[in-house]
């Protein structure tokens, strides 16, 4: 008798320790899946943190006890050569856009816009946000052969100058065009889930910097065909059906196959605009780093 009940013990032990591990691999699956909710590595120096939304605190201050008057002038001057990099590239955008699409890296400048004409059409699109830009965060990483002032203005758009001398610098305007190494290796590691997730965030950084050409290439050809013919009817749409600052929250992920899809709440990233929408996306992974997808259509 005894002997019964020391083995339908153990049974139900055994049973309640089974429950608790498959209890603890769903809820690290759950974590995993879900790891770019609070934080999305955009490139090899900056990490978002969506609790705070905005770029951890790398930036040129200085604490009370530890500031002398050689750290603040020198303090000083970099602000001020960024604040001036910042109003050049303003001014050129505005009223000299040949000047402005030159300062671009040529890597960068050549995959992002290809031309002058996509250029300057970028710039008709950030107008007003030219006309406002304000610096609102920024940070200086000091390498050994040049220094890198990254500018972020109140809209959450980037502007990055390379710069080895002062004076002579060039320029990019986003962290997702080029992939970094870093980007590269955490998007291998990850599961389809996680690489959904990262392409995700690309193709919505692509929307709220207005880069209308990029991510219409990244649609599938069948659905460009059938819904926006013309890159000019795919920018008409997203402008009157997204936000115009978007931020994203990812409520479920689910696949046919090798086809991934991901059900959304799109919402206002400044905050002014109350409602949420939601919106699904449909991918494809290719080789690299590459992706096809379309979305659901309102």
């Amino acid at each position: 008798m005894n002997n019964k009940k020391i083995i339908i013990s153990i049974i139900i032990l055994m049973i309640f320790i089974i429950g608790v591990l498959a209890i603890l691999i769903l809820l690290n699956s759950k974590k995993e899946e879900n790891v770019l909710d609070n934080n999305i590595i955009i490139d090899d120096r900056y990490t978002v943190d969506r609790s705070k939304q905005k770029i951890d605190e790398k930036y040129t201050k200085f604490n009370e006890k530890n500031q002398s008057n050689e750290l603040q002038i020198q303090a000083t001057t970099e602000e001020r050569l960024l604040n001036k990099y910042l109003e050049d590239y303003k001014k050129n955008a505005l009223y000299f856009p040949e000047d402005a699409y030159n300062l671009l890296d040529e890597i960068y400048r050549n995959k992002r816009f290809g031309n002058l004409n996509e250029f300057k059409r970028y710039l008709e699109d950030c107008t007003t946000e030219l006309n406002n830009l304000e610096l609102y965060k920024y940070l200086i990483n000091d390498y050994n052969t040049y220094k890198e002032f990254v500018c972020i203005d109140q809209y959450d758009n980037y502007y990055i100058f390379k710069v080895t001398n002062p004076g002579d610098y060039t320029v990019t305007l986003d962290t997702y065009t080029v992939d970094s190494e870093k980007f590269i290796k955490e998007y291998n590691s990850g599961n389809e889930s996680k690489k959904v997730q990262l392409n995700i965030d690309k193709f919505i950084k692509m929307i709220n910097a207005k880069d209308y050409k990029n991510s219409y290439a990244l649609l599938y050809d069948e659905f460009k065909n059938n819904y926006f013919k013309t890159e000019d009817v795919y920018k008409q749409y997203i402008k009157n059906n997204l936000f115009e600052y978007n931020t994203v929250t990812y409520d479920k992920f689910s696949n046919e196959g090798d086809t991934y899809i991901y059900e959304l709440t799109v919402s206002d990233k400044t905050g002014t605009i109350s409602g949420t929408k939601k919106l699904t996306i449909i991918m494809k992974l290719k080789q690299g780093t590459d992706f096809v997808m379309s979305f659901s259509i309102v």
